[in-house]
């Protein structure tokens, strides 16, 4: 995770497109963590769509799509849009 930042904790369920998130060692993005995609950098929401109930797929610009249950708490970069009943 890159420390020169500090970061905000969301639930899945509140990513937005645009929004910049921390992946690196994610139970759900990097489970080995081993993706250079997401070692020592933020990764850019391109999109969000929910698959199935309990389910939302988030698309990013510059790696995979991942699924995650939609109260995965994930790390949002503290410069992203949101809004504060949205963080945790």
């Amino acid at each position: 995770m890159p420390s020169h930042a500090p970061l905000i904790a969301i639930f899945a369920e509140h990513v937005k497109s645009g929004m910049m998130l921390d992946f690196e060692n994610d139970a759900y993005a990097d489970p080995k963590g081993d993706n250079k995609a997401f070692k020592d950098s933020y990764v850019t929401v391109d999109s969000v769509e929910i698959e199935s109930e309990g389910c939302i797929r988030i698309d990013f610009v510059d790696a995979d799509s991942v699924g995650f249950p939609l109260k995965h708490k994930l790390y949002l970069h503290n410069n992203s849009e949101l809004e504060l009943s949205e963080s945790l």
